[in-house]
């Protein structure tokens, strides 16, 4: 009876899952053939949505046609004229194709199941992202062996918080105290956009499930990583919890960004900011006032030519 209630989840899971693919692709009938025709600017939800449909075992597109999914899609059916109904039958079919590119370049790799579904994730939620960009993103993604699965690069509204951070909004959202200090730095995150929050891996490794990991673009023992690593260790950022920190401090310098971001990193960590102050050429000690109150919109760091924005959380 157990093995029998986990497959009706897993199923109704899988469902669900299909259910919410196709609605994000659903668009007013002005933009829809952005979203099927190949090769327009959002196909890849498409591709995402069709394997989303396929996991729940939607296979045919005469079945498709009559599934809650199309008509969450494109509404009645008996609407569309010849020409788009043709439209979005040639947009399903090539959307096979590239799911199944995808997937065999994945397998190829030797990546799971879930590995694989990120990458097709990453896909719907990026622009004018080709089946041949997947394929160079999922070699990249390989090579670094970073662990987690692939997300979206950084963008110009995300922002990379700490464990602290991490452990005071999920405390927040459980309806736990809050000790002073996470009540402060909850109140500085309040003048921020937290639409896009990020950890690192070793974070995210912890738990914060419902917070996303951000990528790198090198191995963590690739020689640009290691002198990064190095000249924070000469300065001890990190201090208490070292290694773990100038990890997560390293991960910011080599974060997957989109063209022209800075990555942000929000710290309620003295051991960070202080000593990445430091790097700056500023003593924390001589500031007169604490580091988060001297620089409330945050300073920059530049490490073997790579920068990022540190903002001290009050509170610590």
């Amino acid at each position: 009876e157990e093995d029998i209630r986990k497959s009706i989840i897993r199923a109704a899971d899988a469902e669900a899952e299909a259910r919410a693919a196709w609605k994000s692709i659903f668009r007013p009938p002005g933009a829809l053939r952005m979203v099927i025709i190949p090769g327009a600017e959002e196909f890849g939800r498409l591709v995402y949505a069709v394997y989303r449909s396929f996991v729940s075992g939607v296979r045919d597109f005469e079945v498709f046609l009559k599934t809650r999914e199309a008509i969450d899609l494109i509404g009645d059916i008996t609407k569309l004229t010849a020409e788009e109904l043709a439209a979005l039958k040639t947009g399903y079919l090539t959307a096979i194709e590239e799911m199944e590119a995808v997937a065999a370049h994945g397998k190829a790799l030797g990546m799971n199941d879930v590995e694989i579904e990120a990458f097709m994730k990453l896909r719907g939620e990026t622009k004018g992202m080709t089946v041949d960009q997947v394929a160079k993103e999922m070699d990249a993604w390989k090579v670094t062996a970073q662990g987690g699965l692939p997300t979206k690069p950084l963008g110009k509204s995300s922002l990379i918080v700490d464990e602290n951070v991490m452990i005071a909004l999920e405390k927040q959202a459980t309806g736990k105290p809050l000790q002073p200090g996470e009540q402060a730095l909850l109140d500085k995150l309040k003048g921020y956009d937290t639409s896009d929050l990020r950890v690192a891996g070793v974070v995210r490794a912890k738990g914060g499930a419902t917070i996303e990991q951000f990528n790198i673009t090198v191995a963590r023992d690739s020689t640009e990583y290691k002198g990064v690593l190095s000249e924070l260790e000469k300065f001890s950022v990190g201090r208490a919890k070292g290694i773990e920190d100038r990890q997560i401090v390293c991960d910011a310098f080599f974060a997957k960004t989109e063209p022209g971001v800075k990555p942000v990193l929000l710290t309620h960590d003295k051991g960070i900011y202080n000593r990445l102050l430091l790097m700056t050429g500023k003593d924390p000690a001589k500031l007169g006032q604490p580091v988060a109150k001297a620089f409330p919109a945050g300073f920059d760091v530049t490490v073997n030519g790579r920068t990022i924005t540190v903002v001290p959380l009050p509170g610590s």
